[in-house]
């Protein structure tokens, strides 16, 4: 049966959903829907529907002694104490808040633990609603176990440098924690008191769930000094644009795996930069030096100068790092792309098995040739995406290259090829096993030629 080989893990990457086809909700319609149809569909099509949550809403709502009400609010969401009202100008309104009134009945207790143990997955869509109690006297009634016993993926948006509802949650079934503390709350707080909370939280956090740490939108030096030491940690996402260059070294990060290091260039110093400065500053970074174990890194730079750099001018620094498997490159401005760029890149980096490279492409733009390169260059790519190809190129009868069998997904954003048919058959020529894919909705719409050359793909696999 379909449903007993269910991994909710891989509901976030299935393509109906990356590609909008389909949404979460109507994949829960839809097991709601088997739930309901017989006794033989019950038991597997509620275990996948309660495998992924996106916060404690449901759970609670198993519970008779839930209640909504309302209280007054101080505005103590906020760490900054400065913004805060006098308390002779505060003015007394109603929040709604849910809250749990009375004891927990035995068997509302014994509903909450049985869904609660088939959790696997849980995104976390922060609910203000959600007194902070609430995880307080869930886990006393659970006598301080995790929630969510069999919890392996979350994804967690921190609110407060006073918040410790996380660490009532997770246990030593989690195996990848997403940490995200983007509220305005942690960034107009007191910085040494939110930095030290931070790090106090997070080495909590480890302790319970000592697997994989991911954290992201991290926007100043000091946070980066706390989190420098946590052994866990194994993704970053930083946000460079307010570090001064004499903030941008900081040693530790010994098991850091992924980096993600986004960055407006004017916003840093105030003014145009040009490609020089640029690179000079990834140059400053050193993250070759400090990020010895790094494999995948995603480079995104707001970029405002009057001179169009060519990819590789941009991103030399970063060559050395001649064991990277991943690197998606998402450049805000205009950039040159040449058959000779692409060919230096794969030069550098011939253990490449994702490369995405997104910009305002120009009349400077690979050509078909580029996939010859490309196949030749990296034989263990998986997933290639370009800006563009030139539609003026020629295409040959047959590829240069021998047949590349790895790549499985390949985009491009503007294809515009006076012959799809031909070009499509050259590309497959070249990459027998490669799907042609649409990229997320979060990102732009690639042309109508490379649609129609997705749309006219009928992948054909063994069952």
């Amino acid at each position: 049966m379909v449903l007993h080989h269910f991994h909710p893990e891989r509901w976030l990457e299935t393509d109906e959903l990356v590609m909008g086809k389909v949404s979460l909700h109507e994949l829960r319609r839809t097991l709601a829907r088997m739930a309901r149809v017989s006794s033989t569909f019950s038991g597997p099509a509620l275990c996948a529907l309660w495998s992924v949550i996106d916060d404690f809403e449901p759970l609670l709502r198993l519970l008779a002694c839930r209640r909504m009400v309302a209280v007054e609010s101080d505005d103590s969401g906020s760490e900054d104490e400065e913004s805060r009202p006098a308390p002779e100008l505060e003015i007394d309104f109603l929040d709604t808040r849910q809250v749990l009134e009375g004891d927990i009945s035995p068997s509302d207790w014994e509903r909450f633990q049985y869904y609660a143990a088939l959790v696997r997955v849980c995104l976390y869509d922060y609910d203000p609603t959600i007194d902070s109690s609430v995880y307080m006297q869930l886990s006393l009634r659970n006598g301080n176990k995790p929630l969510l016993p069999n919890l392996r993926y979350l994804k967690w948006q921190q609110q407060s440098c006073n918040g410790s509802e996380l660490l009532y949650i997770i246990g030593p079934s989690v195996r990848r924690l997403e940490f995200d503390y983007a509220s305005k709350a942690w960034r107009s707080g007191r910085a040494r008191r939110r930095d030290y909370a931070l790090k106090a939280l997070l080495d909590s956090a480890s302790s319970r769930a000592p697997n994989h740490v991911y954290v992201h939108h991290v926007v100043e030096f000091a946070a980066l000094k706390m989190l420098s030491s946590l052994e866990s940690l194994t993704s970053l996402r930083m946000d460079i644009s307010h570090l001064r260059d004499t903030e941008e070294t900081c040693d530790g990060f010994g098991r850091l795996e992924s980096l993600t290091v986004e960055g407006d260039e004017s916003t840093s110093s105030g003014a145009e930069v040009t490609t020089e400065g640029c690179r000079r500053r990834l140059e400053n970074l050193q993250i070759h030096v400090k990020y010895p174990r790094l494999g995948s890194l995603t480079l995104r730079i707001a970029f405002k100068g009057e001179d169009i750099p060519t990819v590789p001018e941009i991103i030399q620094p970063l060559f050395v790092m001649k064991d990277l498997e991943a690197f998606d490159f998402d450049f805000s401005s205009a950039a040159h792309l040449s058959d000779t760029d692409v060919e230096e890149i794969i030069r550098h980096w011939t253990n490449l098995r994702s490369l995405q490279l997104d910009h305002i492409f120009t009349a400077i733009e690979p050509t078909v040739h580029s996939l010859d390169i490309i196949a030749r260059g990296c034989p263990h790519l998986q997933e290639l995406v370009l800006p563009s190809v030139c539609h003026e190129s020629y295409i040959p009868e047959k590829p240069y290259a021998p047949p590349h069998h790895n790549l499985r997904r390949i985009i491009f954003y503007r294809a515009m090829i006076s012959d799809r048919a031909r070009f499509t058959k050259y590309m497959f020529q070249i990459f027998p096993d490669v799907v042609p894919s649409l990229p997320s909705l979060f990102y732009r719409r690639p042309c109508e030629d490379w649609c129609l050359i997705v749309d006219s793909f009928r992948p054909v696999h063994p069952i």
